[in-house]
């Protein structure tokens, strides 16, 4: 004897495949998000010498940069910066939608500070970072070995960057 559905039967059955099919989703989708969390960087990751370097860091507005503060640099911008090393470079900052400011090392290891003092670590490779590196000749030149432009919506390019330095 064959059997057949009401359309009411039929209807439930149809709305449990979509749900079956939104759980699982549902699921899948927190599943992820899990995993994408497991890999950001947590803040037992900023070692300790870097964290205790921190109360050393932005005290006086000169462009030569102390130990505590290349050592800050160097691990803030380890994948960006290459063989880059920081250590006793002079080192510009400028801020602004456009990148026009131009502020001290003071203003910026002080924002870095806020920054830790709200998440507990140093977080690493900001997105609202441009690093502009100059070569020797501008660098003898211009008097800086590196620009770093904070949260500027504008890509600022080398020659820009030495034309702003020139000024």
């Amino acid at each position: 004897m064959e059997q057949w559905c009401s359309p009411m039967d039929l209807c439930l059955s149809f709305k449990l495949i979509k749900m079956e099919r939104f759980f699982l989703i549902l699921c899948s989708t927190l599943c992820f998000n899990c995993c994408a969390l497991a890999q950001s960087v947590s803040p037992q990751a900023t070692p300790n010498e870097i964290m205790d370097c921190l109360i050393e860091v932005g005290k006086d507005t000169l462009p030569t940069l102390n130990k505590c503060e290349s050592e800050c640099l160097n691990y803030k911008f380890q994948k960006r910066r290459g063989s880059f090393d920081f250590s006793d470079k002079k080192v510009v900052f400028f801020t602004g939608n456009t990148g026009m400011t131009r502020v001290t090392k003071n203003w910026y290891f002080n924002q870095l500070k806020e920054v830790v003092n709200v998440y507990g670590y140093i977080p690493l490779e900001n997105v609202e970072v441009q690093l502009v590196f100059f070569d020797q000749e501008d660098a003898a030149q211009i008097g800086c070995d590196v620009a770093i432009f904070v949260a500027s919506k504008k890509k600022i390019s080398k020659e820009e960057a030495i034309k702003r330095l020139r000024k």
